[in-house]
């Protein structure tokens, strides 16, 4: 089993992101109801602020992604769930939640898992349909 930290606890269903922002959420629905995903590998830019309220930036490699959320491969900064990070793919960005991150220590080190705000753009809109395109070709 990997060991992530999931936001919140189950019981609860309010995150707060800061300066009066609040979004509601089910951890279990959100990970239970996963949408359709493609395995991928590309580079994205992430930034904001580690656990220790410090800025970073850095690429990291994207390892699936849906219309919602993507899993990011090669994170180096201790981030957690909760928090929210910018990401950048080609010239688009959009504000992300970070739903899950693997600990310190463990196989799943460095792996994140994000969802996309709502009112945020897709970002990989064109690369899902062609991905899909591709797919049902064959």
């Amino acid at each position: 089993m990997t060991a992530v930290n999931y936001v919140g606890a189950v019981s609860e269903n309010r995150c707060d992101l800061g300066q009066g922002d609040i979004v509601a959420y089910d951890v279990l629905t959100m990970y239970r109801n996963r949408q359709p995903r493609v395995t991928t590998a590309f580079p994205v830019r992430i930034w904001g602020l580690d656990v220790n309220c410090r800025p970073f930036a850095q690429i990291a490699s994207v390892t699936n992604v849906s219309d919602g959320g993507i899993q990011l491969n090669g994170v180096r900064p201790r981030l957690r769930a909760g928090e929210v990070v910018d990401v950048q793919y080609n010239n688009t960005k959009a504000e992300f939640l970070v739903v899950w991150a693997g600990q310190r220590g463990t196989a799943s080190e460095g792996e994140l898992g994000l969802q996309a705000l709502p009112s945020q753009p897709c970002l990989w809109e064109a690369y899902l349909d062609n991905a899909c395109e591709f797919v049902a070709r064959g």
